[in-house]
């Protein structure tokens, strides 16, 4: 199957990060290793607008046959519109045609080739429309609120079900989880209806990708937080 790796230039959060050295690799680096080393992948391809995260995606493995249109690499450009482009990119230079594509994300440094085969086999085995990884939450639902309008707390919960609604303990909600965005493998087909189909459809089959392989980099503490984690994956695969 078909990797595309949607990594734009204009990051805000952390300026660079798609190219920002994390462990001493390129933050990129780490998607494109493990896309390259799963098993039910036959190519991987970076969707970039920008030439200095063109050259790093080539030089650790991956193909950027084409570069992205700049309107595709906005903070409000979806990763499906990119990589749509990235599909019919393909079909007009090559006359390659896929019904299906996994997305990786970069910005998921912690992800393993068997997650991506994983998610890849869960699809495929299953005729799914999608299947999207998802991480557990880190706080309890019962304790997600808003603020209002004027200040007050608002539970996100007793909103739903009511002022009566009583919080009980974290157990008895079960298990929740957050999309992580790690990877997602989709049909091209669906995708052209809804570039966002699949997060949240009823459609859509879930990955729980295992702790902390979902770990996503946003903000310059995830940074900071995702070169310990990586850090002490490597020493755990040394045996030190």
């Amino acid at each position: 199957m078909l990797v595309i790796i949607p990594a734009r230039g204009g990051s805000k959060g952390v300026p660079r990060k798609n190219v920002k050295p994390l462990a001493g690799r390129p933050l990129i680096a780490y998607a494109i290793a493990a896309a390259r080393a799963a098993r039910r992948v036959d190519r991987v391809i970076v969707s970039t607008e920008d030439a200095e995260i063109a050259q790093v995606a080539r030089d650790h493995g991956a193909e950027v046959p084409f570069m992205r249109p700049a309107e595709l690499a906005t903070d409000t450009a979806p990763n499906g519109a990119a990589c749509l482009d990235a599909i019919d990119q393909l079909a007009a230079l090559e006359g390659t045609v896929r019904g299906a594509f996994a997305l990786v994300q970069p910005t998921s440094p912690l992800i393993e080739a068997e997650d991506i085969d994983a998610a890849i086999a869960l699809f495929e085995d299953n005729g799914a429309a999608a299947v999207v990884s998802l991480t557990p939450c880190e706080v309890p639902i019962e304790s997600v609120c808003e603020i209002g309008d004027d200040g007050h707390v608002i539970s996100v919960l007793r909103e739903r079900y009511g002022a009566d609604f009583t919080p009980d303990t974290r157990q008895a909600y079960g298990a929740h989880y957050t999309i992580s965005g790690a990877v997602t493998v989709v049909r091209v087909a669906r995708m052209r209806d809804d570039v966002n189909y699949y997060y949240g459809s009823p459609e859509s089959l879930a990955y729980a990708i295992p702790e902390p392989r979902g770990f996503d980099i946003d903000t310059p503490l995830d940074f900071a937080l995702a070169e310990l984690l990586v850090g002490q994956r490597s020493k755990e695969l040394v045996g030190g």
